[in-house]
């Protein structure tokens, strides 16, 4: 029994009401990898043939809008010109500096090369299971020739000063350094393409980039005969 002179138990003191549990945060996407997946527009495009400097952000660090304008259904016609005329302008340069009679060359090698090579492409798609529309494979193709002749551009002024430097006795003389600079612009392009492949889960499958791979190796053959055949290094 509880003694009745025996002052009362004290009631427990209030306890503080716990905050509900709130979900973990997750960080937002980023705002440039949102900007990323959004695909060139016609405007865009159409300013780029008006400004052609801005083809190195377009063509060379935007390769997942690159990606998703090409997969566009159908794509832009603007985007197979803007590829088309961007191989041409910045190619130019490096042709006039390796020869001023050979400056047409360098945009036939590479557009050439990818324009024989482009129904071959829209064959290997298919294959894959991937297929594409001409205008698409055209796309990538011309992707190719465009981050090529880019590089070039950024080759010019090394080339000339290699002719301007070297002697025709050296061991490695600028014919053959111009070589090499084309082969590092047109490896540039292939590895282009493979990023633009790599931005479409169509594309992500290993025996989808071993054939793709096998697509590139005829690329560069195509373009090996093709420098013979005009007498490039000539």
């Amino acid at each position: 029994m509880t003694d009745p002179a025996s002052p009362p138990d004290a009631p427990p003191p209030p306890t503080a009401p716990q905050p509900a549990a709130t979900p973990p945060i997750t960080a937002p996407a980023s705002v440039a990898a949102v900007v990323a997946a959004v695909p060139i527009g016609d405007d865009e495009l159409r300013t780029l043939l008006r400004e052609p400097g801005r083809a190195f952000d377009l063509l060379l660090g935007s390769r997942e809008r690159l990606a998703a304008t090409i997969r566009d259904d159908p794509p832009p016609r603007t985007l197979c010109v803007a590829l088309l005329v961007a191989t041409v302008l910045a190619s130019l340069p490096f042709g006039l500096v390796h020869g001023g009679a050979a400056a047409w060359k360098i945009a036939a090698l590479f557009g050439g090369s990818v324009l024989l090579c482009w129904p071959s492409l829209q064959v290997f798609a298919s294959y894959l299971g991937t297929p594409l529309r001409p205008a698409q494979s055209l796309a990538l193709a011309l992707t190719i020739a465009a981050v090529a002749a880019l590089f070039t551009l950024g080759f010019a002024p090394i080339l000339w000063f290699l002719r301007v430097t070297m002697a025709a006795g050296d061991h490695i003389d600028a014919t053959d350094a111009a070589c090499g600079m084309l082969a590092l612009a047109l490896l540039a392009g292939l590895w282009q393409l493979a990023r633009c492949s790599g931005a479409d889960a169509r594309l992500r499958n290993h025996r989808s980039f071993v054939l793709l791979l096998v697509w590139q190796l005829l690329v560069v053959f195509v373009a090996v005969r093709m420098a013979r055949a005009m007498a490039l290094f000539a």
